[in-house]
């Protein structure tokens, strides 16, 4: 069995997102959504999900201003009407690539979120944990 996972990936590409994001998008595709719609769609994960799909891990910041979070929100959905196995990390205080914003720590820590990719992955794709083998 295969396994995958994303931190604050971009799944849906005809979504409005922040336009500091934009010109990232438009150099990507070579032209704005508007100049064309169906290279956007085909550049879109959330439009290929199927039930053959491997178990997906998404871990995205609830402040991230790049890339948002309603991105990993509707990927998990279409994640769960296919019936597939998913786990959605929401990382609270943190904005892209887990930066801190305001006050209170990072949670779940940028610690724990790599312990659960690597038990995530261990699960799914098997191998040695610290109690013995994963079990499949």
């Amino acid at each position: 069995m295969q396994a995958a996972a994303s931190y604050y990936g971009v799944s849906d590409l005809t979504q409005a997102f922040p336009a500091e994001t934009v010109p990232y998008l438009v150099k990507f595709l070579r032209g704005a959504e508007t100049e064309k719609p169906d290279l956007y769609r085909k550049a879109s994960p959330i439009f290929y999900v199927t039930r053959n799909d491997p178990p997906l891990l998404l871990v995205h910041g609830e402040s991230d201003a790049d890339i948002p979070l309603d991105q990993s929100v509707r990927m998990t959905a279409a994640y769960r009407r296919a019936g597939l196995a998913v786990e959605f990390v929401r990382v609270k205080n943190a904005g892209h690539d887990f930066q801190h914003i305001g006050d209170a720590p990072i949670s779940p820590s940028v610690e724990t979120i790599h312990r659960r990719t690597v038990e995530f992955f261990k699960r799914y794709l098997g191998g040695n944990t610290s109690t013995g083998t994963a079990s499949r």
